[in-house]
């Protein structure tokens, strides 16, 4: 079974604290059988225009 997704897009107040996704990685990191991989900016391909949209939203 394969999860994606990213633990800082959260909705509910608290934030990256209170994401699903990261309770389960944490929970779940350290356990036979289970693996994480995180991507960094750098591994994202998209096409350009979304990379500026990106980068207005986080002040870049």
């Amino acid at each position: 079974m394969v999860i994606c997704g990213d633990p800082r897009q959260v909705d509910i107040p608290g934030g990256d604290r209170m994401s699903g996704l990261a309770d389960a990685v944490d929970k779940l990191e350290h356990t036979k059988g289970f693996g994480t991989i995180r991507f960094t900016a750098a591994d994202v391909v998209r096409h350009p225009i979304v990379g500026r949209i990106v980068e207005a939203y986080e002040g870049e």
